[in-house]
């Protein structure tokens, strides 16, 4: 259920920034994460929002769901052609950042396709996946080859841990009306500390 109502509102989001069409490559940035340019967005997670939104030199920020504390921004950035937008999450607690999601969407059968591509540049870029192999969901077989893909399976996931402290999570969403890439970088906290009443 839960993954249910996140999914709704990804695509309600990811709708208000990029249509229902691929779009051309953007000059934001390009590719997954890697490098210094990894370990510089990755190391404001835990900061507060509004210094991110400097550090990072985010020209804008839009509050897309209060509850959640999810922000869409003006970033775009190409992977394997395809122009994703980036949504921040907001720790409801304390206003921290703890994971960035880029995500795609578009009715087009190919996104299935790219997307096991892009697991397979995760591999390269990241390593085996801390997934559990060969589970139903999950990309790659138990020999770490990518499976054939399915159109008429509904859901895709796959997960990295970077670091100790940093996991990719690629998520392939199939429906009737559109298909959707998400790439997450996430810092999710192990215990969620209650938001400091204000005096």
């Amino acid at each position: 259920m839960k993954k249910n109502i996140l999914f709704l509102l990804f695509i309600f989001t990811l709708g208000l920034s990029t249509g229902c069409n691929p779009q051309k490559s953007p000059e934001n940035g390009t590719g997954l994460l890697t490098g210094d340019e990894l370990e510089h967005y990755t190391s404001q997670f835990g900061l507060p929002l509004d210094q991110v939104k400097e550090n990072l030199a985010f020209s804008d920020l839009t509050l897309t769901d209060d509850a959640l504390g999810i922000w869409q921004t003006s970033e775009k950035r190409a992977v394997n052609g395809l122009e994703f937008s980036l949504l921040l999450y907001e720790n409801p607690y304390d206003g921290s950042l703890y994971r960035y999601s880029y995500g795609f969407g578009a009715p087009d059968e190919t996104v299935l396709e790219t997307g096991f591509s892009i697991a397979s540049q995760a591999m390269e870029a990241y390593g085996s996946p801390s997934t559990y192999p060969g589970i139903s969901t999950g990309i790659f077989n138990e020999e770490g080859k990518p499976k054939e893909p399915d159109p008429s399976e509904e859901f895709f996931c796959e997960t990295w841990q970077i670091s100790e402290e940093v996991q990719f999570k690629l998520s392939i969403f199939l429906t009737e009306e559109q298909n959707i890439i998400n790439l997450e970088y996430s810092n999710e906290p192990a215990e969620w500390q209650p938001r400091p009443r204000k005096k």
